[in-house]
C-alpha cells in the first residue's frame, strides 16, 4: 500500500426519477477526534461539520437539517485514524511525546495530538471541510450508475465460540472470551486515560490485587492463546464475559450483514476496524463477489447494528496498543471476521439460503432507570414558586461584541461593510436605537479573509433583564451575503444584536 491510512472516499449518489439530486452518503476513514475531551458540549465532530456544510450547498440558508437534501459522511476503517495531523506533543513542554509509549515524563495525560487548526474549533472546520470538498467533487463527477438486484446477507455469530479454521495461518480453532488489554485504559493521543496506564503495556503488578478482585486473569486459557508467545508475560483485563449484572457488558453474539446494491457490497460490521484489518476485511470479500462480477465494488462500514469494541490484525494485536487491547475477542478476531463475510458474500452471490444463527438476547425487560418520575412539587421552606433566587445587579459595566464574518469561498466579489444594530435604555427608562458601520472593505480577494468588527455597549441592569435570553457570547462567525443583496441576519449577542452586510 502506498499509504498507512486510507485515503480513498467512495460515494453514493441519490436522485430522484427526474434526476435531482436528493442526497448522498459516503464512506471514509477518520476519527471524528477533532473537539479533544475537554469539550463538554454535544458535537457532530469533523463528520458532522462537513454534513452541514454540503446540506447548506444543497439547501441554501436554511436552518440546517430543515432542507430536502439529506448529506450523510459515514464510517469506514477508522480504527487507528487520527485528524489531529500535527500529532501528539507534550502539553506543558510542547515537546514530542515519547513515540512508544504516548507519554510524557511517564505520564499519558498530558501527550496529546493537536492540528491542523490553531485550536480544536478550526481543527474540525479544516478536517470537515476537506471532507465536504472531496465528497463536493465525487458528487459533481458521479457517472457510474449502480444496476442489478437490491440483496442483503444477515447473521448473528457466537465470537467466543466461532470457529475461524483455515483463514487463519496459526492453527487456532476460534477468537476468546471477550477481554480488554491494559492498554485499553491509557486511552489514544486523541483522548489519553488516565491512572499511568501507557500504550504497549503487557504486565501491571501494582494493580494486581484490584485485578484479582474483579477476576482478573494473568492470562486467557491456554487453549484460546496457545500459539502465542506473550502467555508467560501478558496480563489482562479479563473483566467483560465475567461482568453480567444487571446483564452482560458486552455482546457475545454479534450481528453480521453484507449489502448488496447493484454493484456496491457494503459491509455492515460491528466493531472500529484498524487500517490494515479494514484492507483485509474488504479484500477477502472482494475475492468472492469479483469471480461473479468483476465490476464489484466493495465498502466496510464500520460500527454496524452494534459495538464491539476495535478490530485490529494479528500483528498489531501483538503490540497491545489502545487498538490492539481493545480487540476484546483476542488475537484473532480479524480471521474469524474474514471467513464469516466470505460466508455472506458466498450466500449473497449464489442465491443460496443462511441460517439466522444464534438469537440475539431481549435485555429489555432487564433495563434498569434511576428516574423515579414527578412525586411532588415543593418548595423550601417560606419560598414560593416564582420567587427569585439570585436577582441581577444593581449595575453592570460596560462589555464588547466582536462581530466576526469568516468569508465562504464562494462569495461574490464585491466591496462589503458590517453594520451593527442594538437598542440601548438610559437612565430616564427611554429606549433608543443606535447603530455601528464599520468601513468598506472588498472581499473575497486572493487570500481568505476574516472581518473582524469591534462594537462597544454599555449595559444596565434592566437592559439586562430584557435583552438577553441567550448565553452570552463574546464571539461568532457569520456567514456573509453578495454585495447589494442586504439581507438581515440575526445572532445570539448578549443585547439581541442584528447584524447586517450589505453593499
Amino acid at each position: 500500500y502506498k499509504n498507512n491510512t486510507d485515503t480513498k472516499m467512495l460515494l453514493l449518489k441519490f436522485t430522484d426519477l427526474q434526476n435531482n439530486p436528493i442526497g448522498m452518503i459516503n464512506w471514509f476513514a477518520v476519527h471524528p477526534t477533532s473537539m479533544n475531551n475537554s469539550n463538554k458540549l454535544i458535537s457532530g465532530d469533523n463528520k458532522g461539520y462537513a454534513e452541514m456544510m454540503f446540506e447548506k450547498k444543497m439547501n441554501g440558508n436554511g436552518l440546517p437539517g430543515k432542507g430536502p437534501f439529506i448529506a450523510a459522511f459515514a464510517q469506514s476503517n477508522e480504527g487507528d485514524v487520527s485528524p489531529n495531523l500535527q500529532g501528539p506533543r507534550c502539553i506543558d513542554t510542547g515537546r514530542p511525546c515519547d513515540f512508544e509509549k504516548s507519554t510524557c515524563n511517564g505520564r499519558t495525560e498530558k501527550c496529546i495530538a493537536f492540528g491542523p487548526g490553531k485550536d480544536m474549533f478550526e481543527s474540525t472546520k479544516i478536517i470537515g471541510q476537506r471532507q465536504m470538498h472531496e465528497a463536493l467533487d465525487l458528487f459533481n463527477s458521479a457517472s457510474q450508475k449502480l444496476s442489478g438486484s437490491v440483496k442483503v446477507a444477515y447473521q448473528t455469530v457466537n465470537m467466543g465460540k466461532y470457529e475461524v479454521g483455515d483463514n487463519e495461518a496459526e492453527p487456532v480453532p476460534r477468537p476468546a472470551a471477550a477481554a480488554l488489554g491494559y492498554s485499553f485504559a491509557a486511552g489514544t493521543t486523541d483522548g489519553p486515560g488516565q491512572f499511568d496506564f501507557t500504550q504497549s503495556t503487557y504486565t501491571l503488578p501494582v494493580y494486581s490485587p484490584l485485578h484479582t478482585l474483579l477476576w482478573t486473569h494473568l492470562v486467557r486459557t491456554l487453549n484460546t492463546h496457545k500459539t502465542e508467545r506473550l502467555v508467560a508475560k501478558q496480563a489482562f483485563i479479563n473483566l467483560l464475559h465475567k461482568l453480567r449484572f444487571p446483564y452482560p457488558w458486552v455482546a457475545s453474539i454479534v450481528p453480521t450483514q453484507l449489502l448488496k446494491i447493484g454493484q456496491l457490497y457494503i459491509i455492515g460490521a460491528p466493531g472500529e476496524f484498524t487500517t490494515m484489518s479494514g484492507r483485509r476485511l474488504r479484500a477477502s470479500v472482494e475475492k468472492v463477489v469479483t469471480a461473479k462480477d468483476k465490476d464489484a465494488m466493495v465498502v466496510l462500514a464500520g460500527l454496524s447494528n452494534t459495538y464491539t469494541h476495535y478490530v485490529a490484525t494479528y500483528e498489531e494485536y501483538q503490540v497491545q496498543r489502545y487498538e490492539g487491547a481493545s480487540t476484546i475477542y483476542g488475537p484473532h478476531t480479524l480471521a474469524a471476521y474474514q471467513k464469516q463475510f466470505e460466508i455472506l458474500a458466498q450466500h449473497l452471490t449464489s442465491g443460496s439460503n443462511l441460517s439466522a444463527g444464534p438469537a440475539l438476547p431481549n435485555l429489555l425487560s432487564k433495563q434498569i432507570s434511576f428516574k423515579t418520575g414527578v412525586v411532588y412539587d415543593g418548595t423550601p421552606l417560606g419560598k414560593r414558586f416564582g420567587d427569585v433566587v439570585t436577582d441581577a445587579k444593581q449595575s453592570y459595566s460596560k462589555s464588547q461584541v466582536t462581530v466576526t464574518w469568516d468569508i465562504p469561498d464562494d462569495a461574490e466579489p464585491g466591496t462589503y461593510r458590517i453594520r451593527h444594530f442594538g437598542h440601548s435604555r438610559n437612565l430616564l427608562q427611554m429606549v433608543s436605537p443606535y447603530e455601528g458601520t464599520s468601513g468598506r472593505f472588498k472581499a473575497p480577494v486572493e487570500s481568505r479573509l476574516s472581518e473582524v468588527v469591534d462594537f462597544n455597549v454599555q449595559r444596565s441592569k434592566r437592559l439586562r433583564t430584557a435583552f438577553l435570553p441567550y448565553p452570552r457570547l463574546a464571539r461568532t462567525s457569520v456567514v456573509g451575503t453578495p454585495a447589494g443583496s442586504g439581507a438581515l441576519l440575526t445572532f445570539y449577542f448578549p443585547l439581541g444584536i442584528q447584524a447586517l452586510l450589505h453593499d
